[in-house]
């Protein structure tokens, strides 16, 4: 069996398992306590604080705290995002795989609809760890990477189909 074959043959459970190790990893960072995911977080903030605000050393603590407090919230969200747009992408991907051997009318709504629970779920999962919440807001923007991830691989396979199709 060639390379190509197997993973024609294996798609839907290759694609699971990608789907299930972003959650995983999803969820691990959920689980860590306050103190550990802010440390996580710290030498991120700490990096960007010094490219972005050159002198940041040199300012008064009170704009050193607002800045610190800002840019670790914007950095944070964004890691939100990232990882549920790769959810997204690992989800709609094994949508497309299991489609190829059952009819699903809307792969990309499936999609979204798993995503979003998940990040519902995450959410509530937070409110039983040492220093977390569950966040209503943070729901929606881990939907919204979801969506992202969804049509950005939608969009790349859009791209590939159309170049395939011009050579032909």
């Amino acid at each position: 069996m060639t390379t190509q074959g197997f993973f024609r043959k294996h798609a839907v459970l290759l694609t699971l398992l990608f789907v299930l190790a972003v959650m995983t990893m999803i969820f691990c960072f959920s689980s860590q306590k306050a103190e550990a995911s802010n440390r996580t977080s710290g030498g991120i903030v700490s990096l960007m604080l010094s490219i972005l605000f050159p002198g940041f050393e040199s300012m008064e603590p009170e704009r050193q705290r607002l800045i610190a407090d800002w840019t670790a919230r914007i950095i944070r969200k964004t890691a939100h995002f990232t990882e549920y747009a790769l959810l997204g992408t690992s989800l709609y991907l094994h949508v497309l795989a299991w489609m190829a051997r059952r009819e699903i009318r809307r792969p990309r709504l499936l999609s979204l609809l798993i995503g979003a629970l998940y990040a519902a779920s995450d959410e509530l999962h937070q409110t039983f760890v040492s220093g977390r919440s569950g966040e209503v807001l943070d729901v929606l923007l881990d939907s919204a990477g979801v969506l992202f991830g969804i049509f950005l691989l939608w969009w790349i396979l859009h791209l590939i189909h159309k170049r395939r199709a011009r050579k032909i």
